[in-house]
């Protein structure tokens, strides 16, 4: 997607702020100005092409306040945002300038963040109000249309309609004539929503909307003008179009030749309830943009009244995306739903049975929604979850603010969610309530990433310390025994015992060895490799066990692969222990999948040595590990990297500590997905070589 250029004016006083604002603010599409503050006073400067402007007042010794109110009442720009930087001992000015809008105060020191968040927030805001401002002078000169059209229409009695139902029969006994005159057409019909998806029903009433005389059913399923219903699209219908099969089934019924038809849908919360067929133009072969229009101008004045009326009838029920509630139960209709699927949290709303009526799509993409027809809140967050939520709900102290919860699928992942309850309606006893979230999986990773790391490291230390007093009496014990054994005779049964008490403190020490490269793990020395080489090298060495076990080996590298800048030997013990771990999990057989590629994007790096910049590449090659064995439990999982903990009855439980460390002196990152009975998979995060010039 094309990413449009933000122009920022910045008024700032001192040499060395500038500096510091053109590095914290650099990007290739931010192009930045500099004023000095004096400019405000300028009546000749021009600042209407920017999309945002910059007040550093940090850097004013005296700001007058009447100044930037006047430079702010500048016509052009009453709708440019305005973010002003201060610091603690100006909250005098801050208290006169909160009242200017748009604006924004950000407090000085403050991170790149909530800079770069600000900016991106403040200049979508302005761009959306400048286009407010030119639509409000289009729109300026066709409330006199509007107006015109109420008093021709007289739309303002189906206000009278207290039900639907009264509303269908007022369109039919007093609107469709008039519609006929304004167009100057031969007929104009109104269809309602039939009782199955893809129907429409034409009725014809008597003296009261009771009286329903004839109704005629209609299947759209087959029709193209299905899409422009769901898109609420208004249409001309002329020449081939004509040849639509519901067309032709409605002139066949009505006995009438339709040549050219304009289709209005009038969508009330979020669900086609009504269809104005405008058909023929009586001095002309078609329908013109300018009928389109007026006729798109119509649609949406009968939808405001009809909307009104469905609240009405249905309650809170019928509450879906074009229908947000403010704090005094008014209700706000929101033009389509694009405001609330382009936020970037997750909003549902749901009733008091708990039946969802409203997902945005940040909400549908976090748990996988096609559609939420039918789905209550346990469907979607499942039972553990909910009855927590049903507990805020029956204390009913509302708001419920800055929750967690977790949410688990067991067969695929966890999902942790940061949330707020509101309740939204209540007005015709039929409860509504929004569930807004953000997820904070990758937050709960990286924070349980930085607990691994300094548990590992108090182990390590701790256990380094023990490890070195348990090996110097082991060098003693193997001195004794050794000398012993010169003493005894060659064929004295004594020397059997002595060879147990020498292998027994050969395997104590080969174990603390391999711990010694957990607790102080080397320094890579890293050259440049290629996956495929290191992997190579080390599948050879169980092929026979591979083949024992029944276990097909695929591996998969990408065209787009890299040099990686790894110690090729450490590297090679981590795809060693992995690789070993695959083939135990599945004594049955399975798969052993290798792949390799450049990843689209890539989780943080937690770096607490500050090591990436001076050593390793901050660009990487994902290695993706995975078998089908019998995978690992919660527990497993939450303490596999862990010294000493191991589910094989031979095991050091080393193997995937040492796995980690190596791993993280290079820079990278290792996660594991693994579902009990299914498999596992180990992706690894290392760094690429790139040359001293960058260049490549």
């Amino acid at each position: 997607m094309h990413k449009s250029n933000t122009h920022i004016a910045l008024f700032v006083d001192d040499d060395a702020r500038v500096i510091y604002f053109e590095k914290l603010l650099k990007d290739p599409h931010r192009k930045l100005v500099k004023f000095s503050t004096n400019d405000l006073e300028n009546p000749y400067f021009s600042f209407d092409e920017f999309h945002l402007l910059i007040l550093d007042l940090t850097t004013v010794n005296e700001c007058d306040p009447l100044i930037i109110a006047s430079f702010r009442k500048r016509k052009h720009l009453e709708n440019t945002p305005f973010l002003y930087i201060y610091s603690e001992s100006q909250s005098a000015i801050v208290e006169k300038l909160y009242k200017d809008r748009p604006k924004c105060l950000l407090a000085d020191p403050f991170n790149q963040i909530e800079i770069d968040s600000l900016i991106t927030t403040l200049s979508t805001l302005g761009d959306m109000q400048k286009n407010q401002g030119k639509y409000e002078e289009i729109f300026g000169s066709e409330k006199k249309i509007v107006n015109q059209i109420e008093q021709i229409l007289q739309l303002h009695s189906l206000n009278k309609a207290a039900t639907t139902d009264e509303f269908f029969f007022l369109m039919q006994k007093n609107i469709v004539k008039k519609i006929d005159l304004a167009f100057a057409a031969q007929r104009t019909l109104v269809l309602t929503a039939g009782p199955e998806k893809d129907q429409l029903v034409l009725r014809k009433f008597g003296e009261n909307h009771s009286d329903i005389q004839k109704e005629l059913v209609f299947d759209i399923r087959n029709s193209h003008i299905r899409g422009a219903l769901a898109d609420n699209t208004a249409l001309i219908l002329a020449e081939e179009t004509m040849l639509d099969p519901f067309l032709q089934e409605l002139g066949d019924v009505l006995s009438m030749e339709m040549n050219a038809l304009l289709l209005l849908p009038v969508m009330v919360l979020q669900k086609t309830r009504m269809v104005i067929l405008i058909v023929d133009k009586l001095y002309k072969t078609t329908f013109s943009d300018s009928d389109l229009a007026l006729g798109s101008i119509i649609s949406s004045k009968i939808r405001h009244i009809l909307e009104r009326l469905y609240l009405a009838d249905n309650g809170a029920d019928d509450l879906d995306a074009n229908d947000i509630l403010n704090s005094r139960g008014e209700v706000i209709a929101v033009e389509g739903h694009q405001v609330l699927d382009s936020v970037g949290f997750g909003l549902i709303l749901f009733n008091q049975e708990y039946d969802v009526r409203f997902a945005n799509s940040f909400a549908r993409e976090t748990f996988d929604l096609d559609k939420i027809d039918r789905l209550k809140m346990p469907d979607i967050i499942g039972d553990d979850a909910f009855r927590i939520i049903v507990k805020f709900l029956k204390k009913d102290a509302f708001p419920v603010l800055r929750q967690e919860i977790m949410i688990n699928y067991p067969e695929t992942r966890q999902l942790y969610l940061g949330y707020s309850l509101y309740l939204v309606d209540s007005r015709s006893g039929k409860r509504v309530y929004a569930l807004t979230f953000m997820e904070i999986s990758q937050t709960k990773r990286l924070q349980a990433e930085i607990i691994r790391m300094d548990r590992m490291a108090s182990l390590g230390v701790l256990a380094s310390g023990i490890a070195h007093e348990i090996r110097n009496p082991l060098a003693g014990i193997k001195a004794m025994a050794q000398t012993l054994q010169e003493e005894l005779e060659r064929g004295d049964p004594k020397n059997e015992y002595i060879d147990r008490i020498v292998r027994q403190v050969n395997r104590l020490d080969e174990l603390l060895r391999s711990f010694f490269s957990y607790a102080r793990p080397q320094r890579p020395n890293p050259v440049r490799c290629r996956i495929p080489e290191i992997v190579r090298e080390v599948l050879p060495l169980f092929l026979r066990k591979i083949k024992d076990n029944n276990i097909v080996v695929k591996e998969i590298y990408s065209r787009e692969l890299k040099e990686i800048f790894v110690d090729f030997h450490q590297i090679e013990q981590v795809f060693f222990n992995l690789i070993i771990n695959a083939i135990d999990s599945m004594k049955e057989g399975g798969t052993l999948s290798i792949r390799a590629r450049m990843p689209e994007e890539t989780q943080p790096i937690i770096d607490r040595r500050q090591r990436i910049p001076k050593l390793f590449s901050d660009i990487y090659n994902e290695i993706t590990i995975s078998d089908t064995g019998k995978g690992m439990d919660g527990e497993t999982l939450n303490n596999m990297y862990n010294p000493f903990f191991t589910t094989k009855s031979n095991g050091t439980g080393l193997g995937l500590s040492i796995v980690y460390q190596i791993v993280l002196e290079h820079g990278g990152q290792i996660t594991v997905d693994s579902v009990p009975g299914r498999g596992s998979t180990f992706k690894i995060l290392l760094p690429v070589y790139v040359s001293e010039d960058r260049s490549g």
